[in-house]
């Protein structure tokens, strides 16, 4: 692979430093010196939570904000107990409310996420450096910085999505240290981190196993029978990180919500309610109401979800429709219990049409992976080059395990839908790296011949 020609441990210390500067003035000159940034900034959902809290609710969704509550049901004006988000950015947007106030609360929070940009570039630049040569860290680190949508989620957005990018390159970075010098230590360590990265991002859990299954592959001299034990312990600490807030969720619902509740509601709306603008025979309502919208087939049906502006519509006919379904029970349901409805109508879906499923699965798979978003647009061109980049190495010692945390990761997306570009955040760095990847290891070799040649001219040169 191409490096930066060496010029001592000083130089590339320098550039590392210099890459970092020019990512920090570009994030402060983006938060504090574009007019009313980050006194707009919203964080949706999450904000809605942190509001409860601060004001003394408890982590509750205020009235007319309660997913699957009707706005005229009884109780729909009274703050509703909820387990729709992790429990992490809630309680840290509602501890900088309380320390700052709502308006340099946010600022705090911008500056935070800006912070936690700052710290994703560090660790993409190590990851890269280590695996591939400081050339490639550096030049990954940059390239994130050209490619993560710095207004929307940094500045004007409150959410996960300014962390969860960080959360996923640190515990692959931790999950190299750990291969290079297994030991229990780091086995521990390793569980903790990742339970905690599960209750700030819950998709993140999807790297306990794929952890576990990387220590007893890589268990150095030792029998993959010893490497079991770290492996089980790693996972039994990260339940126990998060056991804390499951406890929290069972005695709030009564049913085991190991951090959030909600995939029943978007996997029924992206596959019933999407199926239905375009497969004759399908009525997700079942009292022959025509859908939101009309397609002609699951590529335009998810790129109108993602991009027309109708997955708000879409979703409240999902959640007026089932309602309507179970009109005699729904008012006694707690909300875990009427994301059970909708789970259970996917899961019919899923049944009574397999084929469609399939194809709204595979096509789900394909936005998600290949259409990765440059600035908050969607580039096919960059998600090619990455995918390329991590097969041209995935054969190399402990390289699989990049494509496999992002099939992953991916694969609960898959089956709801990557409705907006932020939920693709976590792997954007990493596509950076291998992006980088592949353009040095297509057109390293003929760069490194011109170099070899311009060096032998300039000596050339000097010698006559």
């Amino acid at each position: 692979y191409f490096r930066i020609p060496t010029f001592g441990e000083r130089f590339h210390r320098r550039t590392v430093s210099l890459v970092l500067a020019l990512v920090s003035i570009t994030a402060v000159v983006q938060a504090l010196y574009l007019p009313g940034q980050w006194e707009t900034a919203r964080g949706h959902e999450y904000e809605q939570v942190a509001t409860s809290l601060a004001d003394g609710h408890g982590f509750s969704f205020p009235p007319g904000a309660r997913w699957l509550v009707l706005d005229d049901e009884p109780g729909a004006d009274k703050h509703g107990a909820t387990a729709w988000k992790e429990p992490f950015y809630p309680y840290f947007m509602a501890a900088s409310f309380k320390l700052f106030g709502e308006r340099y609360g946010r600022l705090a929070i911008v500056l935070a996420q800006l912070g936690f940009l700052i710290l994703t570039c560090t660790l993409i630049y190590r990851l890269g450096s280590s695996l591939f040569g400081p050339g490639v860290g550096i030049a990954a680190a940059l390239l994130t910085i050209l490619l993560l949508d710095l207004h929307y989620i940094y500045t004007i957005g409150m959410a996960t999505s300014a962390i969860s990018g960080l959360l996923m390159v640190g515990g692959l970075l931790l999950l190299l240290r750990y291969g290079e010098r297994p030991s229990l230590r780091r086995a521990l360590w390793l569980g903790f981190y990742l339970g905690l990265a599960a209750l700030t991002h819950a998709v993140l859990v999807v790297l306990v196993p794929i952890t576990g299954l990387f220590m007893l592959l890589h268990s150095g001299e030792q029998p993959w029978r010893k490497a079991l034990k770290p492996a089980l312990l790693m996972g039994l600490v990260a339940a126990l990180t998060i056991s804390p807030w499951t406890v929290r969720n069972y005695v709030q619902f009564g049913h085991l919500i190991p951090v959030q509740t909600g995939f029943g509601l978007f996997a029924n709306m992206s596959n019933s309610f999407v199926a239905e603008t375009y497969v004759a025979g399908v009525d997700a309502c079942g009292d022959g109401s025509p859908p939101v919208y009309r397609s002609d087939g699951p590529v335009s049906a998810l790129r109108a979800l993602r991009e027309d502006g109708v997955a708000s519509p879409t979703h409240r006919r999902a959640v007026a429709c089932i309602a309507a379904n179970h009109a005699e029970a729904y008012p006694d349901l707690n909300e875990h219990e009427r994301d059970g409805l909708h789970k259970e109508q996917f899961l019919g879906f899923v049944a009574a049409y397999p084929g469609e499923f399939l194809s709204l699965t595979a096509t789900k798979s394909v936005f998600y992976i290949f259409d990765v978003p440059v600035q908050g647009r969607g580039s096919l061109p960059l998600g090619v080059a990455a995918v390329l980049g991590m097969l041209l190495v995935v054969r190399k010692p402990r390289m699989w395990v990049f494509p496999l945390a992002i099939l992953a990761y991916a694969a609960p997306f898959a089956l709801t839908s990557p409705v907006f570009y932020r939920y693709q955040a976590p792997i954007e760095p990493l596509y950076a790296l291998f992006t980088v990847v592949a353009v040095v290891t297509i057109f390293g070799g003929p760069a490194r011949r011109l170099q070899g040649y311009w060096v032998s001219k300039t000596r050339a040169r000097m010698t006559s």
